[in-house]
C-alpha cells in the first residue's frame, strides 16, 4: 500500500495520479493532484496564492522544483550544470510559457514562436522562430572554455526546408556555438554536426558518421523515435576536435575545420530547437537536454544516455 505522505484523511486515490504522486507544499501545508492529475485539491485554510517548493514525486525518485534531487544514475550529477525535461513537472508545470533548468542553477526558460508542450515534449515544427530560450546562468557562458558535455534528446522529422535542424545552440552573429543534425543521407536519417563559431573568422565545423533514423510525428499517433545527440569539447586549445555521440555511442572525433578565434557568447541565450536566423531549422520534437561542465567519458556518456 502507498504510503500516505500527505494529511491524515487524504484518500490514497487522491495523492496518487496517473503520472505518480503529486504534491505540493503551499505556506505550510500540502495539497494534492487528484487521481487524473488535474488541479490541485486545496484543504481549508491553505493560502492558494503561496508558491513554495513543487515536489514531484515518480515510482520513489523525489524531485524538488529548481533544485533538489535529479534522476538517478546520472554520472557527476555534482557537474551538472543544465537539465531540463519536457514531460516533468518540476520543468513544464503544463500551462504557461515557464521553463525551469531543474539543476536549480538559475537559468530562466520560455517558450517562444508559440511553441507548445504535447506527448512530454517540446513541438518544434520547423518554424525559425519555435523553441526554448533560456537566459543563461554564468556557467553556461563561453561553455566548451575548459571542457564541457552536451546531451540532448530529440525525435527528428524530415525538415520542412530540407536542411538540418538546430538541437541546441548560444549562437549570435559571429559567437556562440550550435549542435544540429545533419542531412547528408538524403532524408533517410541525420548524423551529429557541431559548430564553435570564431567570432569573426574561420569557423569550427566537425560532422560524425552514421545516420540516425527519423521518427514519425507524435502529435499525429506516430512513434517516438527519440535519439540523443551529444558533445564533448575543450575549446582552450583551438586545435582541439570534439567528440561526437548518437545514442550514447561515439560517432569519432571528426578532423574537422578547426576555429582560427573565438568570440564570447556572453549575452547570447541558451537555445533548445531554433534560431531567428538559422536557414535550417529543427522539425520535431525535443525531451530532455543535460549540460555537465566537465568532459564525460565515452562509458559516462553512454551511461547518461541509458
Amino acid at each position: 500500500m502507498a504510503k500516505n505522505f500527505c494529511r491524515d484523511g487524504i484518500a490514497e486515490n487522491v495523492q496518487y495520479g496517473a503520472l505518480g504522486p503529486r504534491v505540493k507544499s503551499v505556506s505550510g501545508a500540502f495539497q494534492v493532484r487528484n487521481a487524473a492529475d488535474g488541479a490541485f485539491v486545496r484543504m481549508a485554510g491553505d493560502d492558494p496564492t503561496a508558491d513554495d517548493d513543487f515536489v514531484t514525486k515518480r515510482w520513489g525518485l523525489a524531485n524538488l522544483g529548481g533544485g533538489g534531487a535529479l534522476p538517478a544514475g546520472l554520472p557527476h550529477a555534482n557537474d551538472l550544470i543544465f537539465y531540463v525535461d519536457a514531460a516533468d513537472l518540476a520543468s513544464y508545470a503544463g500551462t504557461g510559457t515557464t521553463v525551469v533548468d531543474r539543476t536549480g542553477n538559475g537559468s530562466a526558460g520560455t517558450l517562444v514562436g508559440g511553441t507548445a508542450v504535447a506527448n512530454g515534449a517540446f513541438q518544434i515544427d520547423g518554424a525559425t522562430t519555435k523553441g526554448v530560450s533560456f537566459t543563461k546562468n554564468a556557467t553556461l557562458d563561453n561553455l566548451f572554455d575548459g571542457g564541457a558535455t552536451v546531451l540532448t534528446f530529440i525525435q527528428t522529422q524530415t525538415p520542412g526546408d530540407g536542411g538540418s535542424g538546430r538541437f541546441l545552440s548560444t549562437e549570435g552573429a559571429s559567437t556562440g556555438w550550435y549542435l544540429f543534425g545533419d542531412t547528408a543521407f538524403g532524408g533517410a536519417g541525420v548524423r551529429t554536426r557541431f559548430i564553435r563559431k570564431s567570432g569573426g573568422g574561420t569557423d569550427g565545423t566537425w560532422t560524425g558518421t552514421g545516420a540516425m533514423p527519423r521518427g514519425s510525428a507524435a502529435t499525429t499517433g506516430g512513434g517516438f523515435a527519440y535519439t540523443s545527440f551529444g558533445v564533448t569539447y575543450d575549446d582552450s586549445v583551438l586545435a582541439n576536435d570534439p567528440t561526437l555521440y548518437n545514442n550514447g555511442l561515439t560517432v569519432g572525433t571528426p578532423a574537422g575545420t578547426n576555429p582560427s578565434a573565438l568570440g564570447s557568447d556572453v549575452g547570447n541565450p541558451l537555445k533548445i530547437g531554433n534560431a531567428a536566423n538559422d536557414g535550417a531549422p529543427m522539425n520535431g520534437q525535443s525531451q530532455v537536454t543535460l549540460i555537465w561542465s566537465r568532459i564525460l567519458t565515452a562509458e559516462e556518456v553512454l551511461q547518461a544516455h541509458n
